[in-house]
Order: C-alpha cells, then structure tokens, then sequence
C-alpha cells in the first residue's frame, strides 16, 4: 500500500500506520483490565487481607494516581526525545509485572506499592502513543485513529466487567491444586490478567515500527514546552477543562453504577458485570465510529470548530443518559448506560486531535501526558470519591442514594463542560496565535 502523503510528507502506509493503531489499543484494554479489575473481587481481598473499604478506595484511585501523575509529564518529556515504541514496551512490561505482583501481596501495603508501579506503567502509554498515532496518520485522518485509540479504554473497562466474575469462578476451581492451594482465587486472577500484557510488550517491538518524526524540529527544552503550552492556553485550557469534566462523569459511573444496580435491582455482582460489559463494548464500538464521522461532517460544511463543537454537542446531549438512575426501571437504565458510554466514546477523538494539531512534533508527549495528568487528577481522582460524598452526606439512608449521587455529580460535570465549550468556541475558528490574541493571551 502506497504510503499517505501530503504537503510533501511522507507517512507510513496506512498498513503500517493501522498495525501500529491495533497493537496501541490491545495494550489501552489491557492496561484497562488491569487497573479495572480490582474493583469485581473486593470482598474476598478485603476478607484475606483484613483491609478496609477506605483502603480498598485508596487501592482503586490514590495508589495510581499518585506515580501516574508524578511521573506522567517526566514519561512524556522522555516519549519526546526518544524511541517511543521502546517507550511503550518497558512502560507495558513494568505495570505487567506489577499486575502479577498483586497477587504476592500479603498485606495493604505491599498491594498498595504494587498499584503505585501499575500507575507507573501506565504513564508511558497514552502520551506516547497519541504521539505515534500522530506521526502515522495524515492530520486530515487523525481523528479517527484517535478514537480508536480511546475507545481501548472503555473496551478494557468492559472487559473487565465482563471476565472479573467467570475468571474468579475459574480460579476458585483450580486455586486448590494450583500450586498446593498456596493462592486465593483472587490472587490468580491478578496472574492471569496480567500474563497477555507481558506477551504484548514482546510482540510490540516486532510489530511497531518507530515512524520518522513528521514536523520535526530541534529538542526544546521543557521550559520551551510549557512556554508554548501557556502562550496558548486559550486554546489548550478549555480542552484540557473539558476532557477532564467529561472522565469525572467517566469514573462516577464506571465506579458506582455496578453498586447502583445491586442496590437499586437486587442484581448479583456477576449479572451487573455481565449486563454492564455487554452495554459497554458495542456502544463503545459504535461511539468511536460516529464521533469522528460527526466531527468530520461539521468540518464538511465548513465549521472550522468542529472539533470543540463536537464537545459542546455531546457535554448537552450526555445529560439524557446521565440523569436515567431517577427513572426507576431497569430497562430504561441498561439503554441508558448504552447510550451514555457511546456518548461518552465519542469524543475525546476531537480533544486529542486538537491538542496535538495545536503542538509541534517534539512537544507532543508532553501535551498529552499533561492532559492525562489532568484528566486522571480530577477525573479518577475526584469523580468516584464525589458521588461517594454525596451518598454519605446528602442522600443518607436513602435506597437510591448512590443513583442520585451519579445524576447529581455527572449533570454538574456535563453542564460545566457545556459551558466551557460554548464559552469559548470562538478561539478554535481562529488560527492558533489569533485565537490566543482574541483571548487576551
């Protein structure tokens, strides 16, 4: 297959270019289902361990969020100057490793310095994987590999609903001959998700092929990234707001929901995996077709916002969904989940697109890992532990507490990313220096 070019470029071909696409989102499902699957065997590690639902809850956000966000921009600097496919693969190997390591943990602190190096690992994919994605698709066809990319996450996080019940069914069974019975099945299961990643990092260095630096230019320095990044913030920080109210949403709903069926239904934890993993993988399938389709029609007919009109149009829409736990039907609220993950798959395309149009080639890592480091502060680390609050504070003793906590937190969010979209829509009709001049950069 020819290889893409324009304006004198030379990319890889896009066999090339969508290999490279294929091996980044197995690794994001993954990486996923590793950070994921804790959440499905929480009673049998807190009975083993003795360890609270707090430290779980520590656990599940603050243990990852800490390296990942300490070492995120670092990680980015790195994916920069150097190899990136390298990057990836010892970034893969290391959470791989991690993951497995849970399962040796005999106490909160020893899983809780296992999760710290998952969130380490982690750190190295996404800033240098947009990167890569950058440099192999032409940006007229950059959306869309986006999308793709993103949509590993949510495959990853219905992966991981879908499996955590049958692999602890499957481990329970074979937990009293494996080994001479020395592992709980919950501490097989954490050796079993995390084997594929370490076969995966091998065959990244076999299938990727490091693509020439498109763009390129000579190394700035970080001070010259954030330099860059701050003279434009009009048009970095109303993304950078967006995306990261859009994953509080996110998290409040992939934390909570499973416990809101429970409660709510009186569903086993094994049929909300079930129901919920079934929504969530077609619709996040469906949701990174049409995202860019839609983005890619509003520059068609010549909206030269398209990328922040379509966050403006999902921030509104997303509300439909968000607010279905007040009806009380279990039907309407599983074609609501479906509905709200598509929503939710649909968009982040056209932010890292964006972001990484507005960057030169050797400041793109960084960019993105600052918008990861943003994105998982506020969203992982906020959006679960708010409808917590809520459901403690507001809603006590209330059957649907934790449903109404959703609607509230996820509303607020959505309206907020509206606002700050429409606020600002204006600066991305504009050429990136007379967008910042509007905004008085």
């Amino acid at each position: 297959m020819a290889n893409q070019t324009r304006a004198g470029e030379n990319y890889p071909s896009l066999r090339r270019a969508y290999l490279t696409l294929t091996v980044l989102v197995v690794a994001f499902v993954i990486a996923m289902v590793d950070r994921q699957i804790l959440s499905l065997m929480v009673a049998p590690m807190r009975k083993t361990l003795g360890i609270s639902n707090f430290e779980i809850g520590l656990l599940q956000g603050t243990a990852f969020v800490i390296f990942y966000c300490c070492l995120s921009i670092p990680i980015g600097r790195i994916a920069d100057r150097y190899n990136r496919r390298n990057l990836i693969a010892i970034g893969m190997l290391l959470w791989s490793f991690a993951t497995v390591a849970c399962a040796f943990a005999d106490n909160f602190w020893t899983l809780f310095l296992a999760r710290l190096c998952v969130g380490v690992g982690e750190a190295a994919l996404a800033p240098a994987g947009y990167s890569l994605i950058a440099d192999s698709f032409r940006p007229d066809r950059l959306v869309r590999p986006n999308q793709i990319f993103s949509m590993g996450a949510m495959l990853g996080a219905g992966t991981a609903l879908l499996i955590g019940g049958p692999a602890l069914d499957f481990t329970a069974a074979i937990a009293p001959i494996f080994a001479d019975g020395r592992f709980e099945p919950w501490q097989l299961v954490f050796i079993l998700v995390g084997l594929p990643g370490i076969a995966l990092s091998a065959a990244t260095f076999l299938l990727i092929k490091e693509p020439k630096r498109l763009h390129d230019q000579a190394m700035p320095s970080l001070k010259e990234t954030f330099h860059h990044i701050w003279k434009h913030r009009s048009r970095y920080f109303p993304l950078y707001a967006c995306a990261a109210l859009l994953t509080v949403i996110f998290y409040a709903n992939l934390g909570w929901l499973p416990t809101h069926f429970i409660n709510s239904f009186a569903m086993t934890p094994g049929e909300v995996g079930l129901l919920l993993g079934i929504a969530l993988i077609p619709s996040a399938l469906l949701g990174a077709y049409l995202g860019p389709m839609f983005t890619a029609l509003l520059a068609r007919r010549g909206y030269a916002d398209a990328h922040m009109r379509t966050v403006l149009i999902v921030s509104l829409i997303i509300l439909l969904p968000v607010s279905a736990p007040l009806i009380d039907n279990r039907g309407v609220q599983l074609a609501a989940v479906f509905c709200y993950f598509l929503l939710q798959n649909s968009y982040f395309g056209a932010i890292s697109a964006s972001i990484q149009l507005s960057t030169p080639n050797r400041m793109r890592a960084v960019g993105m890992a600052l918008l990861f480091l943003i994105v998982n502060l506020v969203g992982l680390g906020g959006g679960a532990a708010l409808v917590g609050w809520f459901a403690d504070n507001v809603f006590v003793d209330d059957k649907y507490a934790i449903g109404h906590s959703v609607v509230l937190v996820g509303c607020a969010a959505a309206l907020a990313s509206a606002l700050v979209a429409a606020a600002t829509l204006k600066r991305y009709r504009l050429p990136l220096a007379d967008a910042n001049a509007t905004a008085g950069g």
